[in-house]
Formats: structure tokens, sequence, C-alpha cells
């Protein structure tokens, strides 16, 4: 409660800040790309909050006769409103700022947000654009990651596994044995087992 009462006051002291319309240049463009990111950790808040009242609800469901579990859905509409807003401001800084040095950022974080609803095909372009418009970005190992997943759970083994090859060629990233075991599941799925096993080993 603490954490979130926080956010919300500097999300209200940023959002002051811009409606003064004082501020130009970069050092707006870092201040749009803060008051973005306060509003995606927002989103993620509620959301978590959201799925365990849900979890409350489907369980209570579940042990009830006659309840019909099957056809719930969790209520999201407030997470969504946060990240819809995040979105909106990622887009503004890199229609606006193109050359922002933080640029990479804004672009990985838009697709984490169109990835948190559900938008997974436009934030695999996101992504794509991530990788390569800033090859050298410290975003790059997970977006490849994320380029995985989503080609991972479209059933496309073959550039899922491109993609996870990719992000394995960086060692030191805190994403490279979770990337380095979905490659050896994809050299499984497409019949290449003893790589497979190998990248397991």
């Amino acid at each position: 409660k603490a954490a979130e009462a926080k956010r919300l006051e500097s999300i209200k002291f940023l959002r002051d800040l811009l409606d003064q319309g004082d501020t130009t240049g970069p050092r707006k463009a870092e201040m749009m790309l803060r008051l973005a990111d306060l509003y995606f950790e927002q989103g993620r808040s509620i959301y978590l909050r959201e799925m365990a009242a849900y979890d409350v609800e489907y369980e209570k469901c579940f042990n009830t006769d006659g309840c019909n579990y099957e056809n719930m859905e969790p209520d999201n509409a407030k997470s969504s409103n946060w990240q819809e807003k995040s979105i909106r401001l990622y887009n503004l800084i890199l229609r606006n700022y193109p050359r922002y040095q933080r640029a990479d950022e804004a672009t990985f974080y838009l697709g984490m947000a169109l990835q948190d609803l559900g938008r997974t095909l436009e934030a695999v372009k996101r992504f794509t654009a991530l990788v390569k418009t800033y090859p050298d970005s410290s975003f790059v190992p997970d977006a490849f990651v994320n380029i995985g997943e989503y080609y991972f759970d479209t059933n496309n083994a073959y550039k899922a596994l491109l993609a996870y090859k990719k992000a394995t060629n960086f060692r030191e990233s805190p994403k490279y044995s979770f990337a380095l075991y979905k490659l050896a599941w994809c050299y499984y799925n497409v019949g290449e087992y003893g790589k497979g096993i190998e990248k397991m080993k």
C-alpha cells in the first residue's frame, strides 16, 4: 500500500509538470518515459490483486455444487486501463522523440504492455523492431526470448528456435538459462533430438 501510494503521488507530480508545458526536448521525453513506466508498474500491481481475487472466487466456485467455474473470467478492467495509458504514452514518445537515447527502453516496455493485454502479435512486432533498430540495447536478450515465446506458443518451432538461439548469444543475460532450456525443447520439437539433449545437458 505504501509503495502504491508513493507511485500514485509520483504519477500526479509528473502529470502536473507535463501539464504546465514548460519542459521540452529530451527532458520532456525522460519525464514521459518515467510516467509511462509508472503506469506500467501500476497496471502490473493491480493485475496481481485482480488475479488473487479471481483465484479466491474460482476456488470458492469450484468447491460449490452447481457453480459453473468453467465459464468464469477474471475482471482485469482496472489493470488494463493503466496498461492502455502506458501504451499511449510509449507510442507518443517513439513518435515525437525517435532519437531519444532511451527509445529502446520505450520500445521494449511498449511490447511488454501490449503483451500484458493479450495483444501478442503487436507485441512481437515491437520486440522485433527493437532487435533490428537497437542491436546493442540491453533489452535485446529479453526481446529475443519474448519473440521465441510467441512463436513457441503458436507452434512455430522453427522461428522460436531461431529467436531462442539468438537469445543464447548473451551469456551474461539473466534469461540465458531459460533461453537455453527453451532452445532444447525447440530442437526436440523439430526432431533434432541429439541437439536437444546437448542443450539440456
